[in-house]
């Protein structure tokens, strides 16, 4: 098991890595993310991380959503510091209407309360970036990333969806 441990780079791991930027589903419906990943494994260019996503995003006149995800990723870096990576997971979100909502009533249509609907998102995105050189500064990554998920149920159906996500990676030193 120590053995093991020590494979994945978990007993001696290295400092969580924090991101933040601008989500936008059809980047039409502007959002913000915020982000956590760990490195489990890492020689020379190549990285594989686990992390973890929250968010939110706004569509005018139809409805606030909340995510959240885990995922694992694989990135190469060259020596110039530009990098690709992809990611896959699975997450959740929550759709909570801004209109109003009508449903059948004893008098009628009559407006009624919704507040919207929880479905589970597998995901998979790629991206890249750059890795910015910053002498005895924690190291700043600036990422790009098109993500696609499908959700479920939403109306006993599979929603696809799309998001593009832009934006900064801090990384804390390690300790000594």
């Amino acid at each position: 098991m120590i053995g093991l441990l020590g494979l994945l780079n978990l007993a001696g791991a290295a400092p969580t890595a924090r991101s933040a930027g601008y989500v936008g589903e059809l980047v039409t419906h502007p959002g913000l993310f915020a982000a956590a990943e760990n490195t489990i494994w890492h020689q020379a260019a190549h990285t594989v991380v686990l992390g973890r996503r929250f968010g939110a995003f706004y569509q005018h006149r139809r409805h606030v959503a909340l995510f959240a995800r885990a995922e694992a990723g694989y990135r190469v870096t060259a020596r110039s510091g530009l990098f690709v990576e992809g990611f896959a997971g699975v997450g959740g979100q929550h759709t909570i209407l801004t209109t109003a909502v009508y449903a059948d009533g004893a008098d009628g249509v009559e407006r009624a309360s919704h507040f919207g609907q929880l479905t589970v998102a597998p995901h998979a995105a790629i991206g890249g970036g750059v890795r910015l050189r910053q002498p005895e500064a924690a190291p700043l990554r600036i990422v790009g990333r098109l993500e696609g998920w499908i959700r479920a149920p939403v109306n006993r159906r599979w929603l696809p969806g799309v998001a593009v996500q832009v934006g900064v990676v801090w990384t804390p030193k390690a300790r000594t």
